[in-house]
């Protein structure tokens, strides 16, 4: 055996302790893209909150070890509640379109949307639905703009507040056909459907929250969709576009962590969780609540939020809607 050279030791030495420190690296970043705690801003009953209950069961079984849902008391306060996590990643939240809308919308958030917050990726995309007291006699898109604009009274339709996804949707819609509208807004979604089941109001425009079968077995006629991409189960619902060539108002749910968080953390994140949401069986379960799973890097993500902050800019000047 030739003797030992000092130099071929070092170097030896040299690359192995760079090859233990990537693969430390590597590890430490899988481990810490694996979170436990998942904030969701809402309560646990509402559409938002059973989609996340669906993202935590498949992370924890993926995972190996439970990821608990911390519910917020809207969109800022679940922010600001992902905003102070650590940066090893055991603490991510789930973003809805109000991420973007609070972003665009709101003047005095008490954060920095993109400055404060990392991106991970996109989760699932959603249709918005057109729905009527089944007394209206309406049954297409083209039917109730023609009704509305027949109307000698703005037509009156209820949401769940000022600056939600379905206030903006509804005058989004209303813009584009020159229709005029009257805003009703209550509390929550359920409120907003007992409102229109009991003929107080007409006309309720909202994200779907189960498929299109399910949907249509409800006590308010589904007449149109907002969104140009082909739904399953939904054969005879007309859409916006058919008459507005163009228009297309759908929403998006995403992953996000505190912008302390490294960037190869988020990458990992981002990949587990695309592999999670586009599996057959979590895709499915995701289908059955009205949602497409959508995969993203974190890059793609940032770049849809960056475009829908620009577009729900752009709603709010035409739409005269600014939130306090």
């Amino acid at each position: 055996m030739p003797p030992s050279d000092p130099s071929r030791r070092a170097a030896l030495a040299a690359l192995a302790s760079l090859c233990c420190s990537e693969a430390g690296a590597q590890s430490g970043a899988v481990r810490a893209a694996r979170p436990t705690e998942l904030i969701v801003p809402g309560s646990r009953d509402a559409p938002l909150g059973v989609s996340a209950a669906v993202l935590a069961e498949a992370m924890s079984l993926r995972w190996r070890h439970r990821v608990a849902l911390q519910f917020a008391s809207g969109a800022v306060s679940g922010a600001l509640a992902v905003i102070k996590g650590s940066p090893d990643g055991n603490r991510i939240g789930l973003a809805s379109p109000s991420l973007g809308i609070n972003a665009a919308l709101r003047p005095a958030l008490p954060y920095s949307t993109l400055a404060d917050l990392a991106p991970v990726c996109e989760l699932a995309t959603f249709e918005y639905g057109i729905f009527v007291n089944p007394a209206l006699p309406v049954h297409t898109v083209a039917e109730l703009i023609a009704h509305a604009l027949d109307a000698r009274t703005p037509m009156r339709y209820v949401s769940p507040g000022v600056g939600t996804g379905s206030h903006l949707a509804a005058e989004s819609m209303g813009y584009e056909a020159g229709v005029k509208l009257e805003h009703v807004p209550v509390p929550t979604y359920d409120a907003a459907e007992k409102v229109v089941a009991t003929g107080q109001v007409q006309v309720l425009f909202r994200g779907l929250a189960a498929s299109v079968a399910e949907t249509r077995k409800g006590p308010l006629r589904l007449i149109g969709l907002m969104g140009q991409r082909v739904v399953a189960d939904a054969a005879g619902v007309s859409s916006v576009a058919q008459v507005l060539p163009g228009f297309e108002f759908t929403g998006t749910l995403g992953v996000i962590a505190p912008r302390t968080m490294q960037p190869a953390t988020v990458r990992q994140l981002a990949q587990d969780i695309s592999s999670l949401v586009t599996a057959p069986d979590t895709r499915q379960r995701l289908a059955s609540l009205g949602l497409q799973a959508q995969a993203s890097s974190p890059d793609e993500y940032e770049a849809h939020l960056r475009a829908d902050i620009a577009r729900w800019r752009l709603v709010g000047r035409i739409t005269k809607v600014r939130l306090s």
